[in-house]
C-alpha cells in the first residue's frame, strides 16, 4: 500500500495563496478550494483564518467565496509562485522569516539536496555578508534577501558567468518594474546613478574541477532608506529613494527570477557571449576611466569592457591593456587619469 503523502497546514496556506485570486478576477468558491486540497470546507476556513491572523486581508462571502482584497507585501511561497512564470527557477521555495544569511542556508540545502532552481528567501537576516566578507545591511520586511541554487556543468572558472547572469536580470527587471536607469558596475554590483541598489554574492563547491553547486545570493534594496543608516548612506541608493514611492517586491523579484532562468538556459546552451554582450551593454563603467586596486597593485585607465574570461579589459594611458580578475573599482575623472 503506497503511503499518501501528509501535506502541512504550512504549505496547505501557500497552495491557497496560489489559487484565491485577486479582487479584480473575482471569487474562488470554498468547496472548490476544499475539493483541490482534499479538505473540508471547514478546514479551508480555518486555514483562510491563519492567513487573515498572519496579515493576508481576504474577503470572503458565503455566497461567492473568497478573494484577495490586495497583494501584501509579503514574499510568501504561494504569492511569489501565483505570479512567477518559469519551469525550474524558484519552483521550490524555502521562506524564513528570519535567519543568519540566505547564502549560508542555501549551503548547507545543496550539500544535502540539490534541486536545481531551489529558491531561499528571507524578509530579515541576522549576519548578511556582501564580497569580500563585508556586512550586508538591510531592514526588515523591506527589500529582496535570497539565494539561487544551481547546478551547471561548469569549471570553477566559469562561476563568474553566474554573477553576470545575475546583475543583468537585476538591472533588466528594476527597469522593466520601474523604469530607473540600473546599469552594471563591475564585477558584481548594480547601480543607480553613482549609488549602489544591489549587490550579489556567488559561492560554489567543487570536486575534480568541477562545480558540484552555486549559490547565487543578491540583496536589493527596495523600499529602505539608506538614509538611516549611516555605514551606508553615502553610497546606497534604493527604489524607493529614487522613485519617492514604495515598489512591489513580489512583482520585482519574480521579473529577476524570469530573467535568471532565460540568461542561465541561454549560457548553458554555450551561447556565453550573449551574456557578455548583456552585460557590456548595460556597464555603468565602459569606456569610463577606473581605478583598481587589487592588494598593493593600482591600474588606472579606460575600462573597455568584460572579455571570454570575466577579465575586466582596462587600457591605461600608454596604451598598455591589462586583464583584470578581480579588485575594488573607482570611477575617476578623465582628468585625475
Amino acid at each position: 500500500m503506497q503511503r499518501q503523502k501528509i501535506i502541512s497546514n504550512e504549505d496547505k496556506k501557500q497552495v491557497l495563496l496560489e489559487w484565491i485570486p485577486y479582487k479584480e478576477q473575482g471569487f474562488i468558491s470554498g468547496q472548490l478550494l476544499a475539493q483541490k486540497l482534499g479538505i473540508t470546507r471547514t478546514g479551508v476556513w480555518k486555514l483562510i483564518n491563519l492567513l487573515r491572523k498572519e496579515g493576508i486581508k481576504i474577503d470572503g462571502s458565503s455566497r461567492r467565496g473568497y478573494t484577495l482584497q490586495e497583494i501584501p507585501d509579503m514574499l510568501l511561497p504561494g504569492l511569489i509562485k501565483r505570479n512567477l512564470n518559469t519551469s525550474f527557477i524558484g519552483k521550490k521555495i524555502l521562506y524564513f522569516k528570519e535567519i543568519t544569511s540566505t547564502n549560508e542556508i542555501a549551503k548547507q540545502i545543496a550539500t544535502r539536496l540539490q534541486i536545481e532552481g531551489t529558491l531561499i528567501i528571507a524578509e530579515n537576516q541576522t549576519h548578511g555578508k556582501g564580497r569580500m566578507g563585508r556586512k550586508w545591511l538591510s531592514a526588515p520586511y523591506k527589500n529582496l534577501l535570497f539565494s539561487i541554487i544551481l547546478t551547471p556543468y561548469f569549471k570553477p572558472i566559469e562561476s563568474f558567468y553566474l554573477t553576470m547572469v545575475a546583475s543583468i536580470s537585476v538591472a533588466m527587471a528594476i527597469k522593466e518594474i520601474t523604469s530607473l536607469d540600473a546599469l552594471i558596475k563591475w564585477p558584481n554590483d548594480v547601480y543607480i546613478g553613482n549609488r549602489k541598489v544591489c549587490g550579489i554574492l556567488t559561492e560554489f563547491s567543487a570536486q575534480h574541477d568541477e562545480i558540484s553547486y552555486i549559490i547565487v545570493g543578491i540583496g536589493v534594496n527596495v523600499n529602505i532608506d539608506p538614509s538611516m543608516y549611516q555605514e551606508i548612506s553615502p553610497i546606497a541608493t534604493s527604489l524607493y529613494k529614487e522613485l519617492g514611492r514604495r515598489v512591489s517586491r513580489i512583482f520585482l523579484l519574480t521579473r529577476i527570477l524570469e530573467h535568471m532562468e532565460n540568461l542561465y538556459i541561454t549560457l548553458i546552451n554555450g551561447e556565453k557571449q550573449k551574456i557578455i554582450d548583456y552585460w557590456n551593454s548595460l556597464s555603468l563603467i565602459k569606456d569610463k576611466y577606473v581605478k583598481i586596486t587589487s592588494g598593493k597593485d593600482v591600474i588606472e585607465g579606460v575600462a573597455s569592457g568584460i572579455n571570454e574570461n570575466g577579465h575586466l579589459i582596462i587600457i591605461d594611458s600608454q596604451k598598455k591593456k591589462h586583464s583584470i580578475l578581480s579588485g575594488d573599482l573607482e570611477l575617476l575623472d578623465k582628468r585625475d587619469v
